[in-house]
C-alpha cells in the first residue's frame, strides 16, 4: 500500500499580522528582490564600469569559459535576448571575445579578455561582499537552513507555473514589449542593459 503524502504544515501567523491573514510571503520576496536590484543598479557601474547584466555575463564567464549566451541564460534563469544585449555590449567594449570554432552553424562561445579578467576580478569580490551583508548575523546552522527552506520554496514557486500560459514561465526580465512600461516610481528593468537578479543557489547565483 502506498504511503499517504504528508499533509501541508499549517501556515505559521507572523508577529504582526492580523489573525487569520495569510503572511505576506510573495510581497516580501519581491520587496528583498528590489531592494538587491536597487543598490545593485548604483554599485556595479560605480565600482565595476558594467550594468548589471553585464556583471552577471561577466562572472558566469570567468567561472565557466567558453560558454554560450543559451547557457549564461539557463545558468541564471534571464531572458536569452537580454543576456545577448550584454554580451553585444560587452563585445564592443573589449571585455569579451568570441572562441574561433570549427564553422558549425552555432553560435561561438565567448571568453574574457584581458580587459574582461580585470573587470571580472571586481565583480566577483563584490558579489562575495554582498553575499556576505545579506547572511550577516547568521550562523552557519542558520545558512544551511535558509538555503534549503529557499530551495523549498522555489521548487513550490515552480509548481505555480503547472498549466500557465506559456508567456508566464519567461522571466520577469524578459517582458514583452506590449507590456506596459514600469512607472517612475518602480525600477525599470529594461534600463538595467540587458538584465539583473538573484540569488538562486550558492555557486550559480545570480544575486545582483
Amino acid at each position: 500500500m502506498r504511503a499517504q503524502p504528508e499533509p501541508p504544515a499549517p501556515i505559521v501567523e507572523p508577529e504582526g499580522t492580523r489573525p487569520g491573514r495569510l503572511p505576506p510571503v510573495g510581497h516580501r520576496l519581491n520587496v528583498l528582490t528590489n531592494t538587491m536590484l536597487r543598490s545593485a543598479i548604483v554599485d556595479y557601474p560605480a565600482r565595476a564600469g558594467v550594468k548589471v547584466v553585464e556583471a552577471w555575463v561577466v562572472r558566469q564567464v570567468g567561472h565557466h569559459s567558453p560558454i554560450s549566451s543559451r547557457q549564461i541564460a539557463r545558468h541564471i534563469s534571464a531572458d536569452e535576448a537580454q543576456i545577448c544585449r550584454a554580451i553585444q555590449s560587452l563585445l564592443e567594449r573589449g571585455f569579451v571575445a568570441r572562441v574561433e570554432q570549427s564553422s558549425n552553424g552555432r553560435e561561438k562561445p565567448i571568453e574574457l579578455t584581458t580587459k574582461g579578467r580585470a573587470v571580472f576580478r571586481v565583480v566577483d569580490r563584490m558579489y562575495r561582499e554582498r553575499t556576505r551583508t545579506l547572511l550577516r548575523g547568521l550562523s552557519r546552522k542558520r545558512q544551511r537552513e535558509f538555503f534549503e527552506t529557499l530551495a523549498v520554496i522555489e521548487r513550490n514557486a515552480q509548481s505555480l507555473l503547472v498549466g500557465a500560459p506559456a508567456q508566464a514561465e519567461r522571466p520577469v526580465a524578459g517582458r514583452a514589449r506590449a507590456e506596459p512600461r514600469p512607472t517612475s516610481g518602480r525600477t525599470n528593468v529594461r534600463n538595467l542593459t540587458p538584465d539583473s537578479r538573484r540569488m538562486r543557489r550558492v555557486p550559480e547565483s545570480r544575486t545582483p
